[in-house]
């Protein structure tokens, strides 16, 4: 049988980075919009949350199976070393040429054998050496003998103990898997096991596959002739029955740290030592001799005078000024803070230009400054294009980190496939919020329609409603993306009325102030970003209103209709959302 693992590949695509040593743990990937130009087309990858994470740290991106992360690496290296490494851990069924895959290769669009999948992994448990695959150990002949067939050698992948342990303990913390998984679902045990899930194209494939120190399993749930399953994602199908047989199979004991790794304290926002203005270091593993040297330069302190918010003076007087922590992050990442609301730093005086806010003086800004990502909490990104299953409107199933919707378009054709998943609804946990590598941790639980909001984000929707009395000027600069005008959504008579909320997503230029959505004539919820609204019965007005040089501006207004339903809806009759 041949399937597509889906992100249940990434694992040796992060190998193979460690194994050349220009990553770590530690490094901080690229987590924003990428266009990746192929032979079939270009396409522009998504995750799984519909949302990009910004600076992420290498160990996060893999544990919280990110897409976007994982399909720079497959381009930095190229779709044939990856190719080649797989080969090394024992995939002979990826036997068509690299150009055939592309770096859709690290999402799992080639199909393997389960038994394939479940060899490999046993490889990274045994510290990089492959076993050899037998189903017989003895037969008995009629005459009464007992014969033991020959065993094949263990294969070297050309991966060495320690970069096995690296992968082997990113998938054993529960910690950095939280910002896409959450916590105290089915991959959480009461002891040490690495686990990983996976999902292919049109939720055809659902896997989930692990180790101890002992044991390793391998799980699929799917569709024998290869139809694609109701939503059932890799962490809602095969990781209850993996958690299962985990459990029956019992401690496999701790996993065994090799030689050649070196614990160093780190700043996460940038994979270096830490600096004197670092909020947060943490502990982190290396290969011998990729220890970071240098020291973290993203936390700078600017001085700011209180009584104007900007940039204090040289002159001004010390009871006026306020020291305050900003991160520094390259200009790549900019139009990522923006679309977030994370604010650059002031200017001084009064020019209110990005250039001026980052003026002569590089260590107190810089030409690249930007608020840290950990003094807010993530906001959801553009939606793109994601790996599994590409479908939205309104369904009353959830499938974990991400709110299931039924597709009223069918199915878009995306030329990769697979991705990790979160936490089936049986299994969700308690809402929790922790503090995962220096980075504030999203909730994953919070929200039917939304991939996750924390309760900092829900807050906004319990904020008592201002009336708005000002007539603002329409204005086409400001546009409402989600939902889609004349929409029509159905409220669940049985899912409680967390699960059924409306995501609001807009698209503001920078110059715009104070961005806010009005809902029925009534202020609801600040940002452009993703405001969370609650479906009722009605048909409803919303607009996407905002200040700009003094006057009060309003995007075309959007109208949808909500109807209380007695039945789940049926396709047909649910509106393109």
């Amino acid at each position: 049988m041949l399937r597509q693992p889906g992100s249940a590949l990434k694992p040796f695509t992060y190998a193979h980075a460690l194994a050349s040593r220009r990553y770590t743990p530690a490094s901080v990937l690229a987590d924003i919009e990428l266009n990746v130009p192929e032979a079939s087309g270009a396409f522009t990858p998504e995750n799984f949350d519909e949302t990009y994470h910004g600076p992420t740290p290498l160990r996060q991106a893999l544990a919280s199976s990110f897409n976007v992360p994982a399909v720079r690496l497959a381009r930095e290296f190229g779709a044939a070393a990856l190719l080649e490494t797989l080969h090394r851990f024992g995939f002979d069924a990826l036997d068509r040429a690299p150009s055939y895959y592309g770096v859709g290769l690290t999402l799992g669009n080639g199909e393997v054998q389960p038994i394939e999948l479940a060899r490999a992994y046993a490889g990274l448990a045994r510290g990089g050496t492959l076993p050899p695959v037998h189903a017989v150990r003895w037969a008995r002949t009629v005459e009464g003998d007992t014969l033991h067939p020959d065993v094949p050698a263990p294969r070297q992948t050309g991966r060495s103990p320690a970069v096995a342990f690296l992968i082997t303990d990113i998938l054993d913390d529960p910690a950095a898997r939280t910002p896409g998984f959450g916590r105290g679902g089915p991959l959480e045990f009461s002891f040490p096991v690495a686990v990983k899930t996976g999902t292919s194209k049109d939720y055809r494939d659902s896997w989930t596959v692990g180790y101890t120190p002992r044991h390793t399993v391998a799980v699929w749930a799917g569709n024998f002739d290869g139809a694609p399953m109701d939503r059932m994602s890799g962490i809602a199908g095969a990781a209850p029955l993996f958690h299962s047989i985990m459990r029956t199979l019992g401690s496999g004991g701790d996993f065994e740290r090799p030689p050649g790794l070196t614990p160093a304290k780190v700043c996460p926002a940038s994979g270096k030592r830490p600096g004197a203005h670092c909020p947060a270091p943490q502990r982190e593993l290396f290969l011998s001799g990729t220890v970071p040297t240098d020291t973290c330069t993203v936390h700078r302190v600017v001085a700011i005078d209180q009584r104007t918010g900007r940039r204090a003076a040289p002159g001004t007087a010390s009871r006026h000024v306020q020291q305050k922590r900003y991160a520094v992050y390259p200009e790549r990442y900019h139009a990522w803070m923006r679309e977030h609301d994370l604010p650059l730093p002031p200017p001084h005086g009064g020019d209110r230009s990005h250039a001026s806010a980052c003026p002569e003086s590089r260590d107190s800004c810089s030409d690249s400054a930007v608020a840290s990502p950990a003094l807010k909490s993530r906001a959801p990104g553009r939606r793109r294009m994601r790996s599994g299953n590409n479908q939205s409107c309104l369904s009353p199933r959830t499938e974990g980190s991400r709110a299931s919707l039924i597709d009223c378009r069918g199915p878009e054709g995306h030329p990769v496939g697979g991705a990790g998943a979160g936490v089936s609804p049986s299994l969700r946990p308690e809402r929790s919020e922790e503090v995962v590598s220096g980075l504030h941790s999203r909730d994953l639980f919070g929200s039917f329609l939304h991939p996750g909001k924390n309760e900092h984000q829900f807050q906004m929707e319990k904020q008592p409603a201002n009336v708005v009395k000002e007539a603002p000027r329409v204005t086409d600069r400001l546009r409402i993306r989600d939902p889609a005008d004349g929409a029509l959504f159905y409220v669940d008579p049985v899912l409680r009325d967390r699960y059924q909320r409306l995501s609001l997503k807009g698209m503001v230029p920078d110059a715009f102030r104070d961005v806010h959505w009005v809902v029925d004539g009534t202020r609801h919820a600040s940002g452009a970003g993703r405001a969370m609204w609650q479906l009722r019965p009605g048909t409803h007005r919303i607009e996407l209103r905002a200040r700009h040089e003094g006057q009060a501006v309003r995007s075309p207004a959007v109208q949808i209709r909500v109807v209380a339903a007695t039945s789940p809806p049926n396709r047909s009759t649910v509106s393109e959302k």
